[in-house]
Order: structure tokens, then C-alpha cells, then sequence
């Protein structure tokens, strides 16, 4: 957990084979950026752990997106919204894996299944303010050991 300029929040996901050593590097760039690291928990409770599903609109399949969209919401999912290729599913992090079967057993193929933090209450960011900070986040993105950026800003 992180804090940046302009209130934004940041959780960084990593996985690492040296964690004295990551921690030096994420916080090496953090200063580099005006940013630091936050106490453990404690900008965590602006954040939503949702679970993610992605449905891919293949071209062999015999439904049509008026089917599958009826399967996904007879499925329990939170939310779902179309995207170019197919759609993605929204769900309760806990009940993730009973959508996804609803939706296989209604004959529709699940492509991905991940978790996603989606801010409780996003933050607005100017223009320029969101310039300066792509760098930064580019950069975090761009580590080796980080998995996974998620941030307060309004998308």
C-alpha cells in the first residue's frame, strides 16, 4: 500500500524471490515520485475485492449475446459489461467460483478467472495531474516483481 500525490491510493501485488530487496526497489521509486509506502491495512478499506470472469464471444459457439448475457445474469454475477471480444463478469470476491460454474454449466466458456480492487470511493484526477503520475505508475507496472497495480483514480 501506497500513497501518491493528489490523494491517490495505491496497491501494489508482487510476488518476489527477495522481499528485502523489492521493498528497496518499490521504495526507491516511491521516492523517486513524491510517493511512500502506507502502514500495512490501512488504505486497504478504500478498496473492493471483486472476482473477475471473462467471457470471450467465440465464433463457433451456437448461442447468441442475448443468450449468453441471460446466462450471466441467472448466475448471481454483480455486474458485467460488454467489451470489444466478449464481455466482463463482476462477482463477489467470495462467490467468484459459483458464478463461474453457473455460467459453464449454461453452456458458456469462462476464458479468465482473476480478482480485481475497485475503489470504494474513486478520486477525480485532472488531466495534468494524471500526466505526471503515468510515469510513475508506468513504472511500478513495469517492475519485475510487481504483478498487479491498482489505484484510487477514477477511470
Amino acid at each position: 500500500e501506497a500513497t501518491a500525490p493528489h490523494g491517490v491510493m495505491i496497491l501494489i501485488e508482487g510476488i518476489t524471490d527477495s522481499k528485502n530487496r523489492t521493498l528497496a526497489e518499490i521504495k526507491h521509486l516511491l521516492s523517486e515520485h513524491n510517493s511512500r509506502l502506507a502502514e500495512p491495512g490501512s488504505l486497504l478499506w478504500n478498496f473492493e475485492r471483486v472476482g473477475t470472469l471473462t467471457i470471450r464471444m467465440l465464433t463457433e459457439t451456437k448461442k447468441t449475446k442475448e443468450d449468453i448475457e441471460a446466462v450471466i445474469i441467472e448466475s448471481g454475477a454483480s455486474d458485467f459489461h460488454a467489451e470489444d471480444d466478449g464481455w466482463l463478469v463482476e462477482t463477489p470476491a467470495t462467490q467468484r467460483e459459483q458464478v463461474r460454474a453457473a455460467i459453464e454449466s449454461g453452456g458458456v466458456a469462462v476464458a479468465e478467472a482473476s480478482h480485481d480492487y475497485k475503489p470504494r470511493a474513486p478520486l477525480p484526477l485532472a488531466l495534468e495531474a494524471r500526466a505526471a503520475l503515468e510515469p510513475f505508475l508506468d513504472a511500478l507496472t513495469e517492475h519485475p516483481d510487481v504483478q498487479e497495480v491498482y489505484t484510487n483514480i477514477d477511470s
